[in-house]
């Protein structure tokens, strides 16, 4: 559904399961005991779902090695630049927090 309305931008259907739970939990449509049991469920067994993922890099093995300098590039750039992303948007988020108290509490002396 969303993309016929959005063609161009591929939304992982996973993302937004999550974001439209979380919604729903957030207006309370949806209270937690209903899903608690099942998410505990899914969490004693989420190993399992890890094994196709696994089976599917093994037959890929031949394509990896090949690749094998490009992978382990794209992966440590990749993880130093999501580091370094997570990092700014903390401290951006920690300046802004500051900036709000410090404001609140210049206009309560007002």
């Amino acid at each position: 559904m969303l993309e016929r309305l959005i063609p161009s931008f591929p939304f992982p259907t996973a993302l937004v399961g999550l974001i439209l739970m979380y919604v729903l939990l957030e207006m309370q449509v949806l209270k937690l005991p209903q899903v608690e049991r099942l998410g505990n469920f899914l969490l004693k067994y989420i190993s399992l779902f890890f094994i196709p993922s696994g089976i599917s890099l093994v037959t890929a093995l031949p394509e990896m090695k090949s690749n094998g300098l490009a992978i382990v590039f794209v992966v440590i750039f990749s993880t130093v630049f999501m580091l370094v992303l997570t990092a700014a948007i903390t401290w951006g988020l920690l300046k802004f927090k500051a900036w709000r108290n410090n404001s609140e509490a210049e206009e309560e002396t007002d």
